[in-house]
């Protein structure tokens, strides 16, 4: 069995994860909390699906976009993305399992 991270909490399943576990990933610490608790819970994880995105609709066209809703839609695509990579790639190198066809084991 393997364990997962899967972050985008628009709708669905992973909204319903993240409402339980009440992480907001758009935050700098977000995401490390997030990778923590489930590596606490579920002793360790395999692999990490980034799926966090999204800008929301803009009816009133691209002119209407401001400063700040780039930043929240960098911060929700982009720096998550990041961050949840920063925080579970110690994990998951220390996880992986060797194959024949790697040539650094």
């Amino acid at each position: 069995m393997k364990n997962a991270v899967v972050t985008g909490a628009s709708r669905g399943i992973g909204l319903a994860v993240v409402q339980a576990l009440a992480v907001d990933l758009s935050t700098p610490d977000g995401p490390a909390r997030l990778i923590e608790y489930a590596e606490a819970e579920l002793g360790g994880i395999d692999l990490l699906v980034n799926n966090a995105g999204g800008g929301g609709a803009r009816p009133a066209g691209f002119l209407s976009v401001t400063d700040e809703d780039w930043r929240r839609t960098l911060d929700l695509t982009l720096f998550t993305t990041i961050r949840a990579t920063w925080a579970a790639l110690p994990g998951l190198l220390r996880a992986r399992r060797p194959t024949s066809a790697d040539p650094t084991w």
